[in-house]
């Protein structure tokens, strides 16, 4: 299979395929078979294939969804980044609502509704993000549910929406903006705050005994919420940190890193993610400056060892979550095995198991919730979230403990135990192991 663009999952049966015009979250009837697509135009060799048919998204199916099933179907919609940088990501939320579409399911979906997805391609533009929640809602389809945006800007751009619309609402993102059950009271994060990251980074640095902490940090809309987040947690024990922002467009981070190496931190803490972090490593290791640095939880989500050598890691410590860690590790359950197999089982795992499984486990949270409602009544399912009894044994593993949701907090409460700091490691399937 080869294209130009992102990777594209094409279901149907058909032993030789060329050009085929793929409509983007919808399906494309030729003949007997349809093709669901991730980008515009798909160029593959001929190949031999036995995969799954779809029913066309037009008839309210999704893939994987199956056309035998009964009842009124619990619709999801995903408006994610497919195509667009880092659309892995989004490729990503398509992979882990697939796996957790399957599990539920299996039972019966959500209280005897079988679960279907339609998956509609952002590109990562919050305009476009808007105007593709538009078409859907107008479309005459009943959603149940919407995963709105792959990244900060899509979902603060779609909330309104999503809430005139009365519509049940999560993410990835970790933004305090969404954290506003005032006025988003059908929204509930997948992920925790990320204080709570934060806090326990903060907590190591102190056990550390470092006194002059620099941050080196993006200055987009999450980086510069971060910074703030960083610098009252250090204040308040005392510390002032030193920080240098930086562009994630730039090319070249020497003039921002030499920035930060003339006020002397004795250690650093880095935020990055995608392209700009090989470069701030390679630039790193250029200027000779061996500063041990702690790669926070989203620089450490990625393989590190993919971007640069291991010798241009010199003295790096990663922060991640406990769920991760495939050693040790009290989440190493029958549950987080069930989860991790599912999740693996939609293809493979490109960054790290917690940005998978926590979008499967956020819809066994709204199906959770659904059951103790005795309703998928959107408003039912937010008072039975706000009040949520935990099951034993714990389903879900990314946050393996009480929520914490209330009416007051629409984000998952992390504790203590979430996170962990090691040596640099390397992705394998998802799993953090330590590098050679």
């Amino acid at each position: 299979m080869t294209t130009g663009q992102q990777p594209v999952r094409v279901w149907g049966r058909k032993d030789s395929v060329s050009e085929i015009e793929v409509i983007l979250g919808r399906g494309k009837m030729e003949g007997k078979y349809v093709y669901v697509g991730w980008v515009q135009k798909l160029r593959i060799a001929p190949v031999i294939a036995a995969l799954l048919l779809l029913s066309v998204a037009c008839s309210g199916a999704s893939p994987g969804s199956s056309p035998s099933s009964s009842g009124n179907p619990f619709r999801i919609l995903m408006i994610v980044n497919l195509t667009g940088s880092a659309s892995y990501y989004g490729q990503g939320a398509v992979q882990s609502f697939g796996a957790a579409r399957k599990f539920l399911n299996k039972s019966g979906g959500i209280l005897n509704r079988p679960i279907t997805i339609d998956y509609v391609d952002s590109q990562g533009d919050p305009t476009k993000a808007v105007s593709l929640l538009t078409q859907q809602t107008n479309s005459g389809v009943k959603y149940d549910l919407c995963v709105c945006g792959t990244f900060s800007a899509e979902t603060l751009a779609l909330l309104p929406a999503t809430t005139k619309a009365k519509l049940l609402t999560t993410s990835s993102g970790g933004a305090s903006a969404f954290d506003d059950p005032a006025n988003y009271p059908l929204y509930f994060g997948a992920q925790v705050q990320q204080k709570y990251p934060a806090q326990a980074l903060v907590q190591q640095v102190m056990k550390l005994g470092y006194k002059r902490p620099g941050i080196f940090i993006s200055n987009d809309v999450t980086g510069t919420e971060l910074l703030g987040i960083y610098q009252q947690l250090f204040t308040s024990a005392g510390i002032q940190p030193i920080f240098q922002q930086y562009s994630p467009s730039q090319l070249d981070f020497t003039p921002a890193l030499q920035a930060l190496q003339a006020k002397q931190p004795d250690v650093v803490i880095l935020n990055a993610f995608g392209a700009p972090t090989g470069i701030i490593f390679r630039n790193r290791a250029k200027l000779g400056w061996t500063v041990p640095v702690i790669a926070n939880t989203t620089t450490a989500s990625q393989d590190l060892t993919s971007f640069v050598s291991m010798d241009q890691l010199t003295n790096v410590t990663e922060q991640h979550k406990v769920v991760d860690i495939p050693s040790g590790s009290s989440h190493k359950t029958a549950q987080w095995q069930a989860t991790y197999d599912a999740v693996i089982g939609e293809g493979p795992l490109v960054s790290s198991l917690s940005n998978y499984s926590a979008l499967f486990d956020v819809l066994l949270y709204f199906a959770t919730a659904a059951k103790q409602a005795g309703s998928t009544d959107p408003d039912k399912i937010r008072q039975a979230l706000e009040n949520l009894k935990t099951p034993t044994p714990v389903p879900w593993v990314t946050w393996p403990h009480p929520l914490g949701y209330s009416s007051t907090e629409h984000f998952v409460v992390a504790e203590s135990g979430d996170f962990t700091f090691t040596g640099v490691t390397h992705l394998d399937q998802g799993l953090n192991k330590p590098a050679s």
